[in-house]
């Protein structure tokens, strides 16, 4: 699964191969769950600088803690930030 903002989603359809319906994105309900950790089933997490998620995911103890513990920078451009978890081959 991949945790992200849909703003961030135009930018990346085309050359990433993000599926939609493997998106956890503000119009599902776990999105609204994020309050404890980010979930177990998350491989990647997506940032766009300024972008709702990304000013969640740096507000909130314990998600900011999880992104660093548990995901690594796999591709920065501009704005732009993919992360993967670190078990991940």
């Amino acid at each position: 699964m991949t945790l992200m903002h849909t703003g961030a989603l135009g930018l990346l359809a085309s050359q990433s191969g993000v599926r939609f319906s493997e998106v956890i994105h503000e119009g599902t309900a776990r999105w609204h769950q994020l309050d404890d950790g980010i979930p177990a089933d998350i491989r990647t997490v997506i940032l766009q600088e300024g972008d709702p998620l990304a000013l969640r995911l740096h507000e909130n103890p314990a998600l900011a803690r999880d992104l660093t513990a548990s995901f690594q920078v796999s591709y920065r451009a501009r704005s732009l930030t993919e992360t993967h978890a670190n078990w991940l081959p």
